[in-house]
């Protein structure tokens, strides 16, 4: 069982289904105070009844029929792109909690049972955290591809490979258990690897006889008993990325120049490899393949390195609310590569000791 799991079943499922009453005649006032929000927020929305739907199974998955099982997810999924499409802030969720928390202080205000208001509050509380783990990235639950059975029944020596601030971190695993309702497998790992995915959800594994490669989504991390759960898994073609397409990130924040029709724009390097940067700056008038030239300086420990580039806009994220992701592709000189690879280097072996001290500090 999952740490998620084993803390929801020990402390939640039992207060849920003990005030099951409040939370079947609530969900309607939920409803109302969600729309209410929305349409205070986002006059411009205008919801379809299938939107309602998964608002309502949203409010059911989570209060009247909690599990934690893939059902669960699929309605958050199914929630968290409902918000995404029609760019609705997630924040919409927690106001509508507080909305909630406040009725049910209302709800227990003749008994005054402290316990319950805290239960309940630690129970918002938690799923809110739930919805941030799972969610700061869009996924859908894929069925296991057939290759997992196999590698599951006959021992199959597999590698991962997870990335800690764009450093590989990669070691012998196998498959020790296979869950077919919920799609999902568990793997052993080792303490790089559970502190790396902590940070990076995506993990990739390896089987070397056939070079089948699989991508997977971290669902859970174990610290505890070293065991990682993997969903979301599915089988790519390329193999693992090469070395110079390994991404670091600076340790101190680093801005860059971005130029474009004769004005500048400013931003700070988000990570960067042999043949591109992303950078995070507020919106910029740029459209995907736009031709820009970037300019930034790298400092190691005994030189600063200027690097200018006629770089193409590959593709844009959101970062935060207010923040975009701008992902640039350059084609570096003999002389720019080999430099941009010695920051690299330099780079994975301060990141190695970072996490070195980090595994110290957890272990300790």
């Amino acid at each position: 069982m999952s740490d998620n799991k084993r803390l929801f079943k020990e402390q939640f499922l039992k207060f849920i289904k003990g005030e099951e009453k409040f939370f079947i005649n609530y969900q309607k006032p939920f409803l109302t105070a969600f729309f209410k929000i929305l349409e205070k927020n986002y006059p411009n929305v205008h919801l379809k009844k299938e939107d309602v739907k998964i608002i309502k199974n949203f409010y059911t998955a989570f209060f009247l029929t909690p599990a934690l099982k893939t059902s669960n997810y699929q309605d958050l999924i199914l929630t968290v792109d409902l918000l995404n499409n029609y760019k609705i802030d997630k924040t919409i969720i927690n106001k509508s909690f507080l909305l909630m928390t406040n009725q049910y202080i209302k709800y227990i205000f003749a008994t005054s049972d402290i316990q319950k208001l805290k239960k309940f509050i630690n129970l918002i509380d938690f799923y809110i955290n739930f919805l941030n783990y799972h969610f700061k990235e869009e996924r859908f639950i894929n069925k296991l591809p057939k290759e997992i059975s196999k590698f599951y029944l006959l021992k199959q020596n597999l590698y991962v490979f997870g990335v800690y601030k764009g450093v590989p971190i990669s070691h012998n695993t196998k498959i020790i258990s296979i869950n077919k309702e919920e799609n999902s497998i568990k793997i052993n790992a080792n303490n790089y690897q559970i502190v790396a995915a902590k940070f990076q959800k995506d993990i990739y594994l390896l089987e070397p006889k056939t070079n089948t490669t699989l991508k997977a989504y971290v669902d859970d991390v174990n610290s505890y008993q070293k065991i990682l759960t993997l969903t979301n898994i599915e089988k790519i073609d390329r193999s693992i990325e090469k070395r110079n397409y390994i991404r670091v990130q600076p340790k101190n924040k680093t801005k860059s120049k971005i130029e474009y029709k004769n004005k500048e724009y400013e931003g700070n390097i988000y990570d960067l490899s042999i043949k591109g940067i992303s950078i995070i700056s507020k919106k910029i008038p740029i459209d995907l393949n736009d031709n820009v030239l970037i300019s930034f300086t790298l400092t190691t420990q005994n030189e600063n390195c200027y690097f200018e580039f006629s770089s193409d806009l590959r593709s844009i994220s959101t970062y935060s609310k207010n923040l975009l992701r701008y992902h640039f592709y350059f084609e570096p000189t003999t002389k720019e590569e080999s430099d941009l690879e010695k920051y690299i280097k330099y780079r994975e072996k301060e990141i190695v000791k970072e996490l070195i001290v980090y595994l110290n500090i957890e272990l300790s």
